[in-house]
């Protein structure tokens, strides 16, 4: 699977709340279909941040930021590998 296309596949079951796992069943099962109708909907999405700090700063962090730092850290691991 491309790696932009992974990393929106683990995005979304993160803002269902799912598993990969979950979430590429699910995706199979309805491209064969197999989806059974009395199934369970995912979870309702989770408003973060899940923990309240009082007093100190606010972060707020962007969906393209959290893209910033994938790539980032996927360069600074190939990087690595090559050493």
């Amino acid at each position: 699977m491309p790696t932009p296309l992974f990393r929106q596949v683990k995005a979304r079951a993160a803002e269902r709340g799912e598993t990969l796992r979950q979430l590429l069943t699910r995706a199979v099962e309805a491209e064969l279909g197999h989806l059974q109708p009395n199934r369970a909907s995912p979870p309702a999405r989770v408003k973060l941040p899940l923990i309240r700090h009082r007093g100190g700063p606010s972060i707020r962090v962007t969906n393209q930021d959290l893209a910033r730092f994938e790539e980032e850290d996927d360069v600074d691991r190939y990087k690595r590998s090559l050493r």
